[in-house]
């Protein structure tokens, strides 16, 4: 009932704000638990979806997490359950768009060379930005300055070789790696097996933990 109620808000909010246009860009922290929500109003309304999975290494994405809301929820700093809720949000959002054309895009390749990275989104996902890139390039730059980067995993955030990196280390660096054939998926579904395994022994309700916990830091961030 309650994914009744808020599809019929999407649907009304997407038609009286987006009515009249030709691209427009969807960004939400929770779009990935809700991608399933959000395809289910975006096909009632005809509108197609272009997913760019945004990732962001893990290491860093718990340091942000625990700087804004750690204290206030008691979390650990460095804690595991915060790389649990990154790798569950990372694998559900590959799972539930498999079947559309889409990209991956990490946060470092779009800081070190945002040109390209845009360039490349507009290529595999076969549309054309509504103003060029170069004709936007100076409000860019300034908008995507490597200065405010606050929190940044150390050496790139992978473990040198010859070191055995955890699981949310290799789904990391298999979302990072130059993909040209597909490669990025073919590794995220293997690794999400290693994941499903590991969740056997950690208990089935963590993902009934992990769905209430993301909606308490959404709300804690928004406060």
């Amino acid at each position: 009932p309650a994914a009744d109620r808020a599809a019929g808000e999407l649907t009304d909010l997407l038609a009286r704000d987006f009515a009249t246009s030709q691209l427009w860009v969807m960004k939400d922290p929770r779009m990935c638990r809700l991608v399933p929500l959000w395809r289910r109003v975006l096909a009632g309304l005809d509108i197609k979806l272009l997913p760019v999975l945004m990732v962001r290494h893990p290491e860093e994405v718990a340091t942000s997490l625990y700087k804004m809301v750690g204290e206030h929820h008691r979390m650990p700093e460095g804690a595991a359950y915060t790389r649990l809720l990154w790798m569950q949000h990372l694998l559900e959002a590959e799972h539930d768009t498999r079947d559309l054309k889409r990209v991956m895009v990490t946060y470092d390749q779009l800081l070190s060379d945002w040109n390209g990275t845009v360039g490349r989104i507009a290529r595999e996902l076969d549309f054309s930005w509504p103003r060029g890139i170069n004709v936007a390039a100076a409000e860019i730059d300034a908008f995507l300055m490597t200065s405010q980067r606050h929190h940044k995993a150390k050496g790139a955030g992978v473990k040198a070789a010859g070191d055995d990196p955890d699981l949310a280390q290799k789904l990391y660096q298999a979302c990072a790696d130059d993909d040209t054939t597909g490669h990025i998926w073919k590794k995220l579904r293997q690794l999400r097996k290693a994941y499903d395994d590991g969740m056997t022994i950690v208990g089935p309700g963590f993902g009934e933990w992990a769905s209430r916990t993301a909606l308490e830091l959404t709300e804690a961030r928004c406060s």
